[in-house]
């Protein structure tokens, strides 16, 4: 890169998403939560199950107005990647035996 990157306006998103799943799935294995920080700026992602049947995702990503040099961006990309990998990450689920009913 020979220029350097500027982001003029903050950036603020968040998102919390709770899915109460069919009785008969289940979660398996969920994906790790992330947290990155950069320039004062900070991305988060947490997946959970907070009760059973139940899956909490939260997101959230803050990022000041910076400006990066050109020599120093590849920081700056090596936050992006990591934030593409953690959005990346897949819920999988199976079908399981339905809970017994009284």
């Amino acid at each position: 890169r020979k220029l350097p990157y500027f982001l003029g306006q903050p950036q603020v998103q968040s998102s919390t998403v709770k899915m109460k799943l069919a009785p008969e799935l289940l979660a398996l294995g969920l994906p790790a939560g992330h947290v990155a920080e950069l320039h004062g700026g900070r991305y988060e992602l947490q997946i959970e199950a907070p009760e059973p049947g139940t899956l909490r995702i939260h997101r959230a990503i803050a990022l000041p107005p910076f400006a990066i040099p050109a020599d120093q961006y590849a920081e700056f990309e090596a936050f992006c990647a990591k934030v593409d990998e953690a959005e990346r990450g897949q819920l999988r689920f199976v079908r399981g035996a339905p809970p017994s009913g009284p």
